[in-house]
């Protein structure tokens, strides 16, 4: 749900966004407010207001990526406040209902017992999106370019049945560069 609302030149916007639940997470509402000031005066009319506006949007996004349960604000601090410099490190126990979760999303049959090579991607979201959120990067999210990121396979299972019921996968991410150009920071 979004609100907004106006006070003479200020622009209140607030986006109140339903957290769905996963395996790891409660459903919850997070909730991003942002001041909006209007200046008829010059070509681009809305600027935002404060500082502090590129932090509460990437701690709004943290909720969503990165929260674990229970330690929900420490959480997303620690991931806003890391280094591009550091090693993002998570951990994920692979059970039966993320599989079939998995498959159902995609629409492949649920008789097989495990998940495509490509689950990777649920595997590592939390270290591959943890850089983004790192301090150095202080660009709008929504301007930043992910260029690449790769897997190193360690297993010779088949590619259709890669992640099975009871794996512990480690994944680790780390930024390669960070740069500024015209369409955004890569």
């Amino acid at each position: 749900m979004i609100e907004i609302t106006k006070k003479h030149a200020n622009i209140l916007v607030v986006v109140n966004g339903v957290r769905p639940a996963v395996a790891d997470l409660k459903a919850d509402v997070a909730t991003l407010e942002m001041t909006f000031t209007y200046h008829s005066e010059v070509s681009c009319l809305i600027h935002a207001e404060g500082s502090d506006y590129i932090d509460k949007v990437k701690a709004f996004y943290a909720r969503f990526w990165v929260a674990i349960e229970d330690k929900e604000e420490e959480s997303c601090k620690a991931a806003c406040t890391a280094s591009v410099k550091d090693s993002f490190m998570t951990n994920f126990a692979v059970t039966k209902e993320d599989i079939i979760a998995y498959r159902t999303a995609l629409g492949l049959k649920c008789d097989e017992v495990g998940a495509p090579v490509d689950f990777s991607t649920v595997v590592s979201w939390r270290a591959l999106i943890q850089s983004v959120l790192a301090n150095e990067v202080k660009g709008n999210l929504l301007n930043l370019v992910h260029l690449k990121h790769s897997y190193k396979l360690l297993s010779s299972r088949k590619y259709s049945a890669m992640f099975l019921p009871g794996d512990d996968i480690v994944s680790t991410a780390k930024v390669a560069s960070l740069r500024i150009i015209d369409s955004g920071k890569i």
